[in-house]
Order: C-alpha cells, then sequence, then structure tokens
C-alpha cells in the first residue's frame, strides 16, 4: 500500500453557546457590568471566532482530507452529551476514507 501525503482528520469543533454574545444564552454565566463591558464581550468573542475560523481554514487548505465539524450548542464533553452527533459523524467521515 503507498504512503499517503495526507493523513486524513477530523475535528470535531464544540461552539459553546453561553460564549455568545447575543441569544438566549448570552451572559447567563457572567452578565456584564455596564455597555462598555458588553461591547467588550463582543468583541472578545468575534477575535476568538476569527482566531477558529483562520485556524480550521488553514488546517483545511493545509491538509485536503481533513473535515471539520461545528457542532452548536455542544458542551465541553461532547463524546459524552452528543454521543449521537459524535459517533454519527466519526462513522461518516470512516466511510468517506474508502
Amino acid at each position: 500500500m503507498p504512503l499517503r501525503k495526507y493523513m486524513p482528520r477530523l475535528m470535531l469543533h464544540l461552539r459553546d453557546r453561553a460564549a455568545e454574545p447575543h441569544g438566549p444564552h448570552a451572559w447567563k454565566e457572567k452578565p456584564p457590568k455596564d455597555e462598555q463591558d458588553r461591547r467588550d464581550s463582543r468583541r472578545v468573542y468575534e477575535i476568538e471566532m476569527e482566531f477558529i475560523h483562520r485556524w480550521e481554514s488553514n488546517l483545511k487548505h493545509a491538509d485536503p482530507l481533513s473535515r471539520v465539524i461545528e457542532l452548536p450548542g455542544a458542551h465541553h464533553y461532547m463524546f459524552q452529551n452528543e454521543e449521537t452527533d459524535v459517533l454519527h459523524h466519526i462513522k461518516t467521515f470512516l466511510q468517506d476514507l474508502n
């Protein structure tokens, strides 16, 4: 069997809705003190998402066999809490390799 130039990769990325500065879960654990704090929180979130999307894009360009799956609302322990979705994506990824 010949060696592959690229190694297939599957990245399951959680997106914590509690960290989003809008929607029903916004600032649930730590509400902003004032409007400046709210703007700062939004900007931090935007910067983090820019970084994450750039990282995902770099991964996809560096390795065309990689696949990035975002699971909105997934918990940090997504392998336990989102087991059905995680297993579905893993099985689909493995099937697509054949």
